[in-house]
């Protein structure tokens, strides 16, 4: 008779183990709903980043990798659903936007942007035209600039700062510069300025269905940060490149601007009013015609806040209101965080109740929608980073499918602590909610504690994996960490 096998003894959680992670992100799915197309990143040998795209079938199999740039991400889908655009830096010191084939073979550099900043962009309806987000460098501070310098012996210049908007995690010091839009031919790659209107460069713009026109949602005063409450949306005529002002607009903020698949209704995330600015109140979804200009809040009889974004130290921060129109635009799915969790839930945009989609303690984060309906998600939990799935709706509910698993056999070495869920109450009534983590192994009736705060007022702790909680109970410590 064989020996039967015995299961290995878990271990503890460690620091290093961040090294061995792979981190999934940004599903987006293709139009016919076969493939969804992601980033991983891991770390590499040199302890730097790499990201390359890889792609997985809807129907499951294994995924395999797109590209290996090191530094690709940001895949968009051609309308036709022949092309992957994607942003990479993988040719210093200016990134650019490539495009590589469905079928495969190699990416080609599309643009040819000078060096600075792209921060967004978007494939026109008919595939002719992409528009991008891009931010030059300031001339004395790119590359070429610094080594003619060295080469001539000179100094650094000082960096004269005088606006408060001079600097950015992650992002660095760009002192004035700001991001504007242009319009890129996806033939031969040529790209020209088209807006340039918000004086902070946080617009957010979308492209209409027929590709005609190009809605915006800017502040365009002299001084935004004075004068938040000034967003507006705005359509730029790309052929004439005149903007004009949708009517019926109130004070208040708008981003992520959205037209119905019929191009008559623009969704838009937003808070109306001046003293409602700056993340006081929740964030709310909302629709106006666009000719009308007449308006109608579809979450403010909730308590949902469109910017409650789930933390996590296992893959990047997402604050903006995320939201997509069905295919028919008879429902608008938004991402949802309630409670520590996330779910997709949908509205009608006539109005009406919310439909939460999903249910249970994970994370069900989505971000994209074929032209048949089926979702580009990930999905996490507190014992798994997030892997990538595909949601397929069925009456009212989300029946989701994970494709991935790049984690599994590290995970199944690892032992965890399990979050429990507690709520208290505040010496002035309000319900606090939190989870504790306590040591898996220790036998001790008491332990050191520490406290995890996060900064707001919207993002939330919640039920996803999270290293760094994981690794302080493994050492001994009791953790609390509440919203």
């Amino acid at each position: 008779m064989p020996k039967s096998k015995t299961k290995a003894a878990k271990r503890l959680i460690t620091p290093e183990d961040l090294l061995k992670f792979h981190l999934v992100g940004d599903p987006q799915i293709s139009p016919d709903g076969k493939w969804i197309v992601f980033a991983k990143s891991h770390v590499g040998d040199k302890n730097d980043k790499v990201t390359n795209l890889w792609i997985v079938s809807t129907s499951g199999g294994d995924a395999r990798q797109f590209t290996s740039g090191g530094k690709d991400g940001s895949a968009r889908w051609s309308p036709d659903g022949g092309r992957v655009a994607f942003m990479s830096g993988r040719d210093k010191p200016a990134g650019q936007i490539f495009v590589i084939s469905l079928a495969g073979g190699e990416a080609t550099a599309l643009t040819k942007f000078p060096e600075g900043a792209i921060e967004g962009f978007d494939w026109s309806p008919d595939g002719k035209k992409m528009a991008v987000k891009f931010r030059e460098q300031e001339a004395e501070h790119t590359k070429k600039a610094e080594e003619e310098r060295k080469e001539k012996g000179l100094s650094t210049p000082a960096r004269v700062i005088d606006d408060v908007w001079y600097r950015l995690d992650g992002d660095g010091y760009f002192n004035t510069a700001r991001h504007k839009l242009y319009l890129v031919d996806t033939e031969t790659g040529e790209h020209k300025k088209i807006y340039d209107k918000d004086s902070m460069g946080w617009f957010s713009f979308a492209w209409s269905p027929d590709s005609k026109k190009i809605a915006i949602g800017a502040n365009t005063s002299k001084e935004p940060f004075k004068n938040p409450w000034k967003d507006r949306i705005y359509l730029l005529d790309v052929k004439s490149g005149k903007t004009s002002l949708i009517p019926g607009q109130v004070d208040g903020s708008c981003e992520a601007p959205a037209f119905s698949p019929d191009g008559k209704k623009i969704a838009y995330a937003g808070r109306e009013g001046r003293e409602s600015q700056w993340g006081a109140v929740n964030t709310h979804l909302h629709v106006i015609d666009v000719k009308t200009g007449k308006r109608k809040n579809l979450t403010g009889d909730t308590d949902y806040c469109m910017h409650a974004a789930t933390l996590s130290d296992t893959r990047e921060a997402g604050f903006g209101a995320n939201f997509r129109w069905s295919p028919d635009g008879k429902r608008i799915f938004f991402s949802l965080g309630w409670h520590g969790e996330t779910h997709p839930a949908s509205v009608s945009p006539a109005g009406g109740k919310v439909e939460v989609l999903t249910s249970g303690a994970k994370e069900y984060a989505f971000a994209s929608i074929s032209d048949s309906g089926l979702f580009g998600m990930t999905v996490g939990s507190w014992d798994r980073p997030n892997e990538i799935a595909v949601g397929k709706l069925s009456k009212n509910k989300l029946e989701v499918t994970k494709l991935t698993d790049f984690n599994s056999d590290l995970f199944s070495e690892i032992e965890l602590s399990k979050p429990e869920a507690f709520s208290t109450k505040t010496e002035d009534g309000w319900t606090v909610h939190g989870w504790f983590l306590k040591p898996t192994r220790s036998k001790k009736q008491k332990h050191p504690a520490v406290l995890e705060v996060h900064g707001g007022p919207h993002a939330q702790y919640g039920v996803p994996f999270f290293h760094e909680l994981q690794v302080l109970v493994a050492n001994g410590y009791m953790v609390f960490y509440a919203n």
